[in-house]
């Protein structure tokens, strides 16, 4: 199969089952996927569409080693899982790219080497580096609804702008934790550099580091964990996570003010929130209860601090995301007594 335009971009091939595995036995070759991926772009997808009732649980499995250098433009293997997307043999692209985004876990068991290429793995749950990550002149993006766990080498030389081998993506490395929205405190999530791993190592490239922060009074310095080289530097942001508060009434829209805090987080300073002329929110679902998702857009931050903080975030949706509450609509008044006769 091959969707190569000579004269044309370059398509893509779609794959849409439930579980998907590149290796012996399963799907597809290793050898069989990397030869499509040098002149087609392929998006491997477990999400299942509406009706569908494939078993399985959505899985992506990486058994074979992937390696490609594109022959024209630069091609791009996504991997699109309902659950996890495990890597478990090397992905090697040159004048190319690798996205996984997964409902749960991405979970890196085997290098990721890119050259003229960017990585992006975004990940509902976590995202867990057991194997070194190597980008030259290109981005890398590592984006977790709560944890981004490094126990690895993350390297990259150079990032890009170039779209075709960019991915849209923010320029150099950028770790967002935490985007999920159920922060702030222990429980959000956060990045965590394993003790034995080595430094992250960017050279002439920016750094981005979203986070959800355990006290807006004490924020975590992650500065000790990189070399950073020829003009290299690190910003970091602590996530903030707008208040929505509401009484039942039957709808799932939501109006945002303030940010939530607990007993532990303290509270952000020298930073509001302010909801442009087309912000919405909307709540997951209408029924009572507390830490009810909430997806939100058109609001920004502002103040003298608010370069200390940013919205949460994914890689791989548009928009941020928070909780809040929908409390118990009030009991209706009882019916007046009927007059005497």
């Amino acid at each position: 199969v091959s969707t190569f335009a000579p004269s044309g971009a370059t398509g893509m091939w779609l794959i849409d089952p439930q579980d998907y595995v590149i290796g012996a036995g399963g799907n597809i070759s290793g050898s069989t996927l990397s030869a499509q991926l040098v002149t087609t772009s392929i998006t491997i997808s477990t999400i299942p569409a509406a009706g569908d009732t494939t078993t399985g649980n959505g899985d992506i499995f990486v058994n074979d080693a992937v390696a490609w250098t594109a022959s024209g433009v630069p091609t791009t293997l996504t991997m699109n899982a309902f659950r996890d997307v495990n890597i478990n043999a090397p992905i090697t692209a040159t004048n190319g790219n690798i996205v996984a985004c997964c409902g749960r876990d991405v979970n890196v068991n085997a290098a990721l080497t890119t050259t003229n290429g960017s990585i992006l793995l975004n990940a509902g749950r976590n995202v867990q580096v057991f194997h070194a990550i190597t980008t030259t002149d290109g981005n890398i993006a590592l984006c977790a609804g709560h944890d981004v766990m490094i126990d690895a080498a993350v390297t990259l030389t150079r990032g890009t702008t170039i779209p075709a081998q960019s991915l849209g993506l923010p320029v150099g490395l950028t770790l967002i934790a935490g985007s999920d929205g159920t922060g702030p405190g222990v429980n959000g999530g956060t990045i965590v550099f394993s003790a034995l791993s080595p430094p992250t190592t960017v050279t002439a490239a920016p750094v981005s580091i979203n986070y959800n922060p355990v006290s807006y009074t004490t924020p975590t310095d992650f500065s000790t964990e990189f070399v950073l080289t020829e003009g290299a530097a690190i910003t970091q942001r602590m996530l903030l996570f707008p208040t929505a508060q509401k009484v039942a009434d039957g709808t799932n829209a939501a109006v945002l003010s303030g940010f939530n805090t607990n007993g532990t987080s303290g509270t952000p300073t020298g930073v509001s929130l302010v909801a442009g002329t087309n912000a919405t929110a909307t709540f997951d679902s209408t029924g009572e209860g507390t830490g009810i998702g909430v997806s939100f857009s058109g609001y920004t931050l502002t103040g003298a601090n608010a370069d200390q903080y940013a919205l949460a975030s994914s890689c791989c949706v548009a928009g941020f995301r928070t909780t809040g509450t929908i409390s118990a609509a009030p009991a209706p008044a009882p019916a007046p007594a009927p007059a005497p006769a």
